[in-house]
Formats: structure tokens, C-alpha cells, sequence
């Protein structure tokens, strides 16, 4: 096992197992773009 290999079961990337979720370079989830727009970039208030 290489160094920095996760050990145990670890499933394949887009297994049916995991939730799929498309994150875009920037880290944020295209869904929440599109619902939030520019909301989801600004804290939301009383949020630190």
C-alpha cells in the first residue's frame, strides 16, 4: 500500500453507494449556484 492510501473499503469514485454531487472548481455545489445565485457567495447574517 503506497503512502497516503486510504485503507479499508473504500469505494470507486461515482459508486452507487455515494450521493453524486457536482462541485465545479470554486467548491461550490452548481444546485446551490443556481438556486442561491449570489446569495450562497455572501455569509448569510449572524453567520461568522
Amino acid at each position: 500500500v503506497a503512502p497516503g492510501t486510504p485503507a479499508g473499503a473504500v469505494p470507486e469514485v461515482g459508486a452507487p453507494e455515494q450521493e453524486v454531487v457536482d462541485i465545479p472548481l470554486d467548491g461550490t455545489p452548481a444546485p446551490a449556484r443556481g438556486a442561491y445565485g449570489t446569495a450562497a457567495a455572501a455569509p448569510a447574517p449572524g453567520v461568522v
